[in-house]
């Protein structure tokens, strides 16, 4: 216990490291989970280099409170999008660390943390009049206001959409612990349903991210009729352990966009499995 205590306590800080407040250029953002929509880890800054790196001092940290972290933050306008304060998702001023507003997601009257999922969604407007969060814990996806931190009213059932949504076998809460891609004006998620006897397909879904009306479904799992063969088994219902729960990638410019994801797929009555790699063609923008 002492062990997991110290653990605990050398990941619970955010801290943000610079040579300087005056050697700080304009912000360049970090609002994609990974990178950007292609998924590429890739940042542009340059300013910190193999000449330089030694001379970081800390800028400012924040107490993020007791937990396992997990969540790689989202910085958009000088604003970073945290989880902290017990797994709440925290809004911190980037320049120097101080809260904006913190948001404690709830489930039914109990708290959901976030601190175990991988990432958020950031999404705005063209006029940027709307501006978004979107993160999923405890089997919902919740719409945040990125600038008051209220749920969005507007969005599913006040501002959460319960991910069971459109799959027609769901004896448990489904989760995603990635984040997912906006595209166009949709949100697409996998899912994580399990490796389970009879647990529910991982199939990947695109809501209206206004709404959160299912527009889209891929399954993972063919359905009679569709023209995929990646299945020999006959019982359609004991096939499981397929999911979608890797990160998403979309190519923004190509118009249709595409999607990358792995999963496994797991005979009921057996230890084998097979990992897939399968790239979705034609993705919808929208509805």
């Amino acid at each position: 216990m002492r062990h997991v205590r110290r653990l605990i306590g050398g990941i619970a800080g955010i801290s943000i490291t610079a040579l300087s407040a005056s050697a700080q250029k304009a912000a360049t953002g970090w609002t994609d989970y990974l990178g950007g929509p292609n998924s590429s880890h890739f940042s542009p800054l340059k300013q910190i280099t193999p000449a330089n790196v030694s001379k970081l001092d800390v800028a400012w940290s924040f107490p993020a409170g007791d937990g396992n972290y997990t969540l790689s933050p989202l910085v958009v306008d000088n604003i970073a999008y945290v989880a902290a304060d017990g797994g709440s998702l925290v809004a911190l001023d980037a320049t120097n660390g101080k809260p904006l507003w913190t948001h404690a997601l709830d489930r039914g009257g109990v708290k959901a943390s976030i601190g175990g999922q991988r990432g958020l969604n950031y999404w705005e407007s063209k006029d940027r009049s709307e501006r978004r969060i979107f993160v999923t814990t405890s089997g919902f996806l919740y719409s945040i206001d990125a600038l008051t931190g209220k749920e969005v009213d507007s969005f599913a059932d006040h501002g959460r959409l319960d991910l069971k949504t459109g799959i027609d076998r769901t004896p448990v809460s489904l989760g995603s612990r990635t984040p997912g891609r906006t595209f166009g004006n949709l949100i697409i998620l996998g899912s994580f349903p399990g490796e389970g006897y009879l647990a529910p397909p991982g199939d990947i879904r695109a809501f209206d991210l206004h709404t959160g009306q299912l527009v889209w479904t891929f399954h993972t799992i063919p359905r009679p009729g569709e023209r995929r063969i990646l299945w020999q088994w006959r019982r359609r219902r004991q096939r499981h352990g397929l999911r979608g729960d890797a990160q998403l990638a979309i190519d923004p410019e190509d118009g249709a966009g595409r999607g990358i994801d792995f999963g496994e797929q797991r005979r009921p009555d057996s230890e084998s499995s097979q990992s897939r790699l399968r790239v979705l063609r034609e993705v919808p923008r929208e509805g």
